[in-house]
């Protein structure tokens, strides 16, 4: 099973299980059970989703004492904003722009962090 079906389940499971304890077959304790049985596939789904998130990242190194991450691949998201105004942005706040970081290696990546933004 993929987390991508782990997930997908747990939300149809939760749907099911919510719709199950609307029933009239059910008692009030059956109904309750279902209910938090559901709140429970709803949180797994939820942490399953997190953890996807938390696969994309890479630590790069760390900074006062917290771990910095960039993500391992550029969204389709993020590489339609380097094509926006928010890449003079990124250029007016760091001083380079974010297409520039995208094409560093990590060991530059390191060098530029450590020397224009953590100083």
């Amino acid at each position: 099973m993929t987390i991508d079906e782990a997930i997908k389940h747990c939300k149809e499971k939760q749907k099911l299980l919510n719709e199950q304890a609307c029933s009239e077959d059910m008692t009030e304790k059956e109904a309750a059970d279902c209910f938090e049985c559901a709140k429970e596939h709803l949180q797994l789904a939820t942490w399953l989703e997190e953890l996807q998130e938390w696969r994309k990242l890479k630590a790069v190194g760390n900074f006062d004492g917290y771990t910095v991450y960039i993500r391992k691949e550029k969204t389709e998201k993020e590489e339609r904003l380097q094509a926006t105004n928010n890449a003079e942005l990124f250029k007016e706040t760091f001083g380079i722009y974010a297409s520039e970081v995208w094409a560093m290696s990590e060991s530059k990546f390191l060098e530029w962090l450590n020397a224009e933004v953590i100083e």
